[in-house]
């Protein structure tokens, strides 16, 4: 009887061994799939952008402290001091501030933030947590504190951008529906104008927005579809064209504008082949497809995946034509968590001359 125990129990035993095998080899097989691919995958993107004009980055900030798709969407900060800061989301924990050395000098854990933009003395983003739009100042000092957190109707908040104009900051936001919404808040902060209705309603997901305050226009991306171009007066929409081209590869995530010297371009992130397309304003004529590859030095890797971005044409200290701060989806040297690299834009300037 004993020993027929024992005999059972080593049939089990193959039996279990033999269950466990066929459970565990399509995830083995699916691995070792995915690794066989994936280099494939990368020769196969990067022989695809050899034919595209390439810049580097010239310096980057330390990784966002949450692990996988965490970094997403920066903003330029020149402050009162003179200095110039970045501020950065982390949209799995909150906010990140960093100067042009881009060391982090200070962190806000207000939650899954997931787009930011500037105006005046204000910052606005996002909050996925809260589901709201956090208005943040700006100090003198240089220090950011969230002053206000104002309901969005929204399951899911994603794109924001703002601008400055009679004594009001105007704030417009988004979500993954595709509804849009107004926001009016005085230079302090305060709630003056709230829509319940949306502003516009795309069919399809947007994220990436800017304003052009000069010529009263906003740019919208509807990640598969192209860039809308809205003239505003106040919250008040008046569509005046989807923006498609060749060149934009789906999805459609960060928009930012280059202004300098009354010379705006826009700029959009074709994330689909990782890639940046400029276009000339008011005309909205193509100028530009770039990528951005490895530094000479291999010190700081290229960017590929990018979501959120922004430009800057502010002469400041190594950057006297300005510069482009870009999230980065993959960041592989060394291989860490996502963070942003900075672009010089003279370096995009030589491209556009040569591509004259």
């Amino acid at each position: 009887m004993e020993v027929l125990c024992r005999h059972r129990t080593k049939e089990e035993m193959i039996i279990r061994g033999f269950l466990l095998s066929l459970i565990t080899l399509p995830v083995i097989y699916a691995c070792d799939y995915k690794l066989s691919h994936e280099k494939p995958r990368e020769m196969e993107q990067e022989a695809r952008l050899d034919s595209i004009p390439a810049v580097s980055p010239v310096r980057e900030t330390l990784p966002v402290s949450s692990f996988g798709d965490a970094a997403d969407d920066p903003a330029i900060w020149h402050t009162a001091l003179g200095n110039t800061l970045i501020l950065g989301t982390d949209k799995k924990s909150g906010l990140n501030v960093y100067n042009m050395t881009g060391d982090l000098r200070q962190f806000l854990a207000i939650g899954r933030v997931n787009n930011v933009d500037i105006a005046g003395s204000l910052a606005v983003a996002t909050n996925r947590t809260t589901r709201t739009l956090d208005v943040l100042k700006l100090a003198k000092n240089e220090e950011v504190s969230k002053v206000a957190s104002y309901p969005l109707p929204f399951a899911d908040p994603y794109g924001v951008c703002a601008f400055r104009r009679g004594g009001l900051v105007h704030v417009f936001a988004g979500d993954k529906n595709g509804r849009l919404q107004y926001r009016a808040l005085s230079e302090e902060g305060v709630l003056v104008d709230e829509r319940e209705e949306d502003v516009w309603k795309f069919e399809s997901q947007t994220e990436g927005c800017v304003i052009s305050p000069t010529r009263r226009l906003l740019f919208v991306g509807e990640e598969e579809k192209g860039i809308h171009v809205f003239d505003i007066n106040g919250p008040n929409l008046a569509h005046l064209k989807l923006l498609t081209h060749e060149s934009l590869n789906f999805d459609i995530e960060g928009l930012t504008i280059y202004d300098r010297d009354q010379s705006e371009f826009l700029v959009a992130s074709s994330q689909g082949d990782s890639t940046f397309v400029l276009f000339e304003l008011p005309t909205l004529r193509y100028r530009l497809k770039f990528a951005i590859q490895s530094s000479k030095d291999g010190a700081i890797d290229g960017v590929t995946d990018t979501d959120g971005l922004a430009a800057s044409g502010r002469n400041i200290p190594g950057f006297p034509l300005g510069l482009l701060v870009v999230q980065d989806g993959f960041n592989t040297r060394p291989k860490e968590n996502q963070n942003f690299k900075v672009i010089d834009w003279r370096d995009i300037d030589d491209l556009l001359v040569s591509e004259q």
